[in-house]
């Protein structure tokens, strides 16, 4: 996206709870304190600053009440406050790319997102690959939400470079023929598929398998890359305590688990974006954790942050990772 992209669902009452050690040391909160702390010093009216966890989830999570676009406190930062609240940024880790070490994983997972995200994370996947880090199956998630408005320039970026190129798949091709440009692309699920398209290449159409889930009629498409199983994967659709329905990181982790039964003490690569890295880390582990699958070792890679994203993505990203440290000690 050259545009803002909208944040990852938060973390809020997933499902399965768990229990966790009463000491977490090394956790967001606890490491950043000094960090957090100038934050709120350099950031107009911000909620009460608190050096304790509790006390800071509490004044912070009704920050980001109402729909993620719209809704929910703003960070205000001041002209001359800018340059030192974005090196905070990155030193919260919010900021840059976390390049996974190469190796051949048992899975790697890449989870749907708004089209620039789904581009970046494909991109830096296509990278590394390059670099030896590989897998012996790859899961790609994309759901029916339908695309936010600000996607709308980034798909029409994809379309025209799919358009400009020399081959192309016969779904890329049904798509640039469609005579209803506005019906090109009507969910997540494609926007990743026109983001493979893009960033992969029109990869050979293995099988399409078809399942009855709440009486929708789901369908995995099976590809392959560089020899190796990759599946588009149509999510589940699950209505969050936001409010709004799509598919959430807690569901992906769990239709994984179900669909591909990995094995004990698999290794998993998940591919997400920033500043999403820490916050996604510790809630798939907790959702493995919490499915008793705890022998599976997650690594996390990301994508770098977007140049423009404004601070109210980073602000709630801060909110979110508090809220996990309060939830992994309860």
């Amino acid at each position: 996206m050259a545009s803002i992209s909208a944040p990852a669902e938060l973390p809020i009452n997933i499902q399965p709870e768990l229990s966790a050690p009463s000491e977490q040391p090394g956790s967001f909160f606890e490491t950043h304190k000094e960090q957090l702390e100038e934050y709120f010093t350099l950031v107009k009216n911000a909620p009460k600053w608190s050096d304790d966890l509790g006390t800071f989830v509490e004044n912070t999570q009704k920050t980001l009440a109402g729909d993620h676009s719209a809704a929910g406190w703003k960070p205000e930062v001041p002209p001359e406050g800018e340059d030192r609240v974005k090196d905070i940024y990155r030193e919260l880790g919010l900021i840059d790319e976390i390049t996974p070490a190469p190796g051949n994983y048992d899975y790697i997972l890449v989870f749907g997102a708004v089209q620039v995200g789904s581009n970046s994370r494909l991109a830096l996947f296509k990278e590394m690959w390059g670099r030896g880090v590989t897998a012996d199956q790859i899961v790609l998630f994309g759901g029916p939400r339908k695309p936010f408005s600000v996607e709308a320039e980034d798909i029409a970026e994809d379309l025209e470079i799919a358009k400009s190129r020399d081959e192309q798949s016969p779904w890329m091709k049904s798509v640039l023929h469609d005579q209803n440009p506005d019906a090109r692309i009507e969910s997540e699920r494609e926007g990743m598929r026109l983001a493979m398209e893009r960033q992969l290449g029109p990869l050979v159409l293995k099988r399409i398998g078809l399942r009855l889930e709440n009486e929708r009629l789901l369908g995995n498409h099976e590809f392959s890359f560089h020899d190796k199983p990759l599946t588009l994967f149509d999510a589940t659709t699950v209505r969050r305590p936001q409010g709004d329905a799509r598919p959430t990181t807690a569901s992906c982790v769990a239709e994984f688990l179900e669909e591909f039964e990995p094995d004990e003490d698999a290794q998993v690569l998940c591919y997400v974006a920033q500043p999403h890295a820490e916050r996604m880390r510790k809630t798939i582990t907790r959702i493995l954790n919490g499915h008793k699958r705890r022998d599976i070792d997650v690594v996390i890679g990301a994508s770098a942050g977007q140049k423009n994203l404004g601070h109210t993505h980073y602000w709630r990203e801060i909110v979110a990772n508090a809220y996990e440290d309060q939830q992994a000690i309860q």
